[in-house]
């Protein structure tokens, strides 16, 4: 009886400590997908910058 309760015991130990590794594990994906969008947004604004003066050079060649 004891060691049924013991074991019982040790196995929601083991079990709440591998849910606190998944957890652990789950934030830090989150943040490192964070960290990548973050690194992604300036490349999309360097896109938009770039189209805008190709644009511009285009616009300005073509009305001379």
């Amino acid at each position: 009886m004891l060691s049924a309760s013991f074991r019982e015991h040790a196995l929601q130990e083991e079990k709440m400590i591998l849910d606190e590794a998944e957890a652990k594990r789950r934030k830090k994906r989150e943040k490192e997908m964070k960290k990548a969008i973050m690194t992604a947004s300036p490349s999309a604004d360097e896109a938009s910058r770039m189209t805008a003066v190709i644009t511009a050079a285009v616009h300005a060649h073509a009305t001379r």
